[in-house]
């Protein structure tokens, strides 16, 4: 006895074996932009151009700012590139040197003016849970003005602004009511 298929039953099984593949292949792509919107899955980007710029951190013995050399993601946008490296600065030194910004930091603006000032608008944060001090109040002003106006050339100055709005002073030692400028921190 030989088992013998229906010319029209091979259409509806390729039909069936289509829908299954069709269904997992579904499956599959909706698993993984869920996963993508949890932000436990990013999606496939292009690779990133970097450059090496260099960071300042607090000097170990407390005085002054030291280099740390790194590389960064740039982008075309001179503001997005500032971003990036001010939250590299955040985060912190990879080495011996110490971090100058309070953990929490929010950078809330960047945004470059003609006269190459460079308007760096934080959140509240940063005069809040700044430890104080001469020395640490040096730290974060001089790592901000040396790193931003020694790796992006058309940055002169830097106006250190805290909502929107420029300050006296970040503790209460140095004044930063106007732009900073490298030679203010050598």
């Amino acid at each position: 006895m030989s088992l013998r298929i229906r010319r029209p039953a091979v259409p509806l099984i390729a039909a069936a074996l289509l829908l299954a593949a069709g269904a997992i292949i579904f499956r599959g792509v909706l698993a993984r932009r869920v996963l993508w919107e949890r932000g436990l899955e990013t999606p496939q980007e292009q690779p990133v151009e970097t450059r090496p710029v260099t960071l300042y951190f607090g000097s170990p013995d407390g005085n002054g700012v030291a280099a740390e050399r790194r590389e960064a993601p740039m982008s075309g946008d001179l503001t997005e590139t500032v971003r990036t490296v001010i939250l590299q600065l955040i985060a912190g030194p990879s080495g011996p040197l110490v971090p100058v910004f309070p953990d929490e930091t929010e950078v809330r603006d960047v945004f470059a003016g003609a006269d190459g000032v460079l308007y760096l608008n934080f959140g509240p944060g940063l005069i809040e849970r700044h430890p104080g001090g001469s020395c640490a109040e040096y730290a974060t002003l001089a790592s901000l003005v040396r790193t931003m106006t020694e790796n992006f050339s058309d940055v002169k100055a830097v106006q250190i602004l805290v909502d929107g709005r420029p300050r006296e002073t970040l503790a209460g030692h140095y004044g930063m009511r106007d732009p900073l400028r490298p030679e203010d921190f050598e």
